[in-house]
């Protein structure tokens, strides 16, 4: 409930946004533009905000930073982070190249071509392997890139927060949005968390509440569902 006060009390901080979740390029361009103190999003915004590959044909859409050299990389409060789930690249069974598939899939994530890639102006994908944020050329590509990925490497340094993993996420997920949604369009806190509350009963019940306690058991085995101490 502290959680969500919090959330109703954002309208007073925030730029003027629609009423839904700010889209992915409001967010980008009210940053860029110099209108907005703090952003939080993924970490390519890092690299467009210091206009690294800002030239490139596929970043022209973007406005031109004007926060290069003033901006800097933090965790969340608290310093914990999310470990959100990744791209995955898998073989269909029915592949009539199984092995070149393996092959390419092995060759794109090899540190040197990996390195490339997640160096690639336009590329959303963030460094993800330890010789990523330890590579020279990419702390080279500008000013502040070594504290931009020593805030990477900080952010998988143990306080990582891990997606719920049990049947029907997607729908307790899509609950909770229409509820923060309706909280940030001024619906009372109470009211919207009562109706959220009602909808993850419901769709327990249409998952089954012993399977649905028994996926959570197996969830919680896991390492990083719950917030470190």
């Amino acid at each position: 409930m502290r959680t969500m006060e919090r959330l109703a009390q954002l309208r007073d901080v925030m730029p003027p946004l629609p009423g839904d979740p700010p889209a992915v390029d409001v967010v980008i361009s009210t940053y860029l533009s110099g209108s907005a103190a703090m952003a939080t999003f993924w970490p390519p915004l890092g690299r467009w905000a210091e206009k690294y590959g800002s030239e490139h044909e596929g970043l022209t859409h973007l406005p031109r930073s004007q926060v290069s050299g003033r901006t800097g990389y933090a965790l969340l409060p608290g310093g914990f982070t999310q470990l959100s789930v990744g791209f995955l690249l898998s073989i269909s069974a029915h592949s009539r190249n199984k092995e070149a598939a393996y092959l390419f899939i092995k060759w794109l994530h090899s540190p040197d071509i990996s390195l490339r890639r997640v160096m690639y102006p336009a590329a959303l994908r963030d460094p993800y392997r330890l010789s990523h944020v330890r590579s020279q050329v990419y702390r080279s590509l500008w000013p502040t890139a070594g504290e931009y990925l020593d805030t990477l490497a900080q952010a998988a340094s143990g306080r990582m927060f891990l997606d719920l993993m049990i049947p029907g996420h997607a729908e307790y997920a899509e609950a909770f949005h229409v509820a923060d949604t309706d909280i940030r369009l001024g619906a009372s806190v109470p009211r919207a968390m009562r109706r959220l509350a009602d909808a993850w009963d419901a769709i327990t019940d249409h998952h089954g509440r012993r399977r649905q306690r028994a996926a959570y058991a197996a969830f919680l085995s896991r390492a990083g569902p719950l917030l470190p101490p």
